[in-house]
């Protein structure tokens, strides 16, 4: 029963991820940007970087949630880390 609940959660949240995915890109591409998307599971720092490497990216944008310090003390930052280890720029917008 609890796999079956799993598996409804996971597709919905896959759903709704390609959504706001197309979403995205769109409004980047009606403003001249050329995107690519890619929906990926997994450890976001880890999918991010194995992305970046596998389609040679040119910069990876990245939100910054502003968790304060204590959180990231425990944490860490996902932007952090990504600009650390990116294998191209990284533009971390707040």
């Amino acid at each position: 029963m609890h796999d079956e609940y799993l598996s409804l959660y996971l597709n919905a949240a896959r759903g709704e991820g390609k959504t706001l995915l197309g979403r995205y890109a769109a409004r980047a591409e009606a403003a001249g940007v050329k995107v690519a998307t890619q929906l990926s599971e997994g450890h976001v720092v880890a999918q991010l970087l194995r992305i970046a490497r596998e389609r040679a990216v040119d910069l990876i944008v990245l939100g910054a949630k502003g968790t304060s310090r204590v959180p990231r003390l425990f944490m860490g930052s996902v932007s952090e880390k990504v600009t650390r280890a990116a294998p191209c720029p990284v533009l971390v917008v707040k």
